[in-house]
């Protein structure tokens, strides 16, 4: 039903011990509902009225106190709406390299940085309400100098590294929950159970986990994820073309 979101906000609320463990999966839902509710907006509004949207979407949340787990931090469209004005912005007016020596030999390690950044914002300002805010915006900032990169002129090796890691980023995120689960049965399976799996495990579990969320993904990418996109490319590109009329039959003649 795509209200996962609300779901796992109850099972937050009221502690409901049967709500399972996929509650990463959470973020799916708020996709969905934005995937439903954007084009109506796209249909119905001209591109100024679509940005002024956009752009209140991300002010207002940042004045709305979202500490986790509470209902408005199971609903926060701000990083998608950022993420659609940047769309917006590039396919308008390319993100071209600038004449920035700086940006141009530091591009790599500021985008490294702001994926740091991103994973140390939580812990820096705990439950502040502007931390969800701040999140969004520096994955903004990531996606911005990524855009910079593409538009520029981008080394091969590593412009590969980070093609690859994009293009599987959803496979690996789909998938690496259960290749957690896997590699503890796994070594659980291994040790005979025997064994406390503390922390003289952790190496063994991290390539484990790595081995199987990267091999699953990789499968997961070439046998389900691209030939359904393609199949959806193909269907949109029917949809969209104009159904030829029936031919007219001659009037008949009295």
């Amino acid at each position: 039903m795509q209200i996962a979101n609300f779901h796992f906000w109850r099972c937050a609320a009221i502690r409901d011990s049967a709500c399972g463990v996929s509650g990463v999966y959470w973020s799916l839902s708020i996709e969905e509902q934005f995937y439903i509710f954007f084009p109506l907006l796209l249909f119905f509004a001209n591109r100024r009225v679509v940005v002024l949207v956009l752009v209140l979407t991300i002010v207002v949340q940042m004045f709305i106190p979202r500490p986790v787990v509470s209902f408005p931090w199971y609903v926060r469209t701000d990083a998608l709406a950022v993420g659609v004005l940047l769309a917006i912005w590039n396919n308008h007016r390319p993100i071209q390299p600038t004449k920035s020596a700086f940006l141009g030999r530091n591009a790599y390690f500021i985008l490294i940085a702001l994926s740091i950044g991103v994973t140390a914002i939580p812990h820096v300002t705990g439950n502040r309400f502007f931390a969800v805010s701040a999140i969004a915006l520096t994955s903004g900032m990531v996606v911005l100098v990524a855009l910079y990169l593409e538009n520029g002129h981008t080394g091969k090796c590593v412009s590969r590294v980070f093609r690859y890691l994009g293009s599987r980023s959803y496979s690996i995120y789909l998938i690496h929950v259960l290749a957690y689960f896997v590699t503890r049965e796994v070594w659980l399976r291994i040790t005979g159970g025997s064994v406390p799996l503390d922390s003289h495990f952790t190496l063994r579990f991290a390539i484990t986990a790595a081995l199987l969320t990267f091999g699953l993904a990789e499968i997961s990418y070439r046998s389900i994820e691209t030939p359904l996109r393609l199949y959806g490319v193909r269907a949109a590109k029917r949809w969209s073309q104009p159904q030829p009329r029936p031919p007219q039959r001659p009037a008949r003649q009295i």
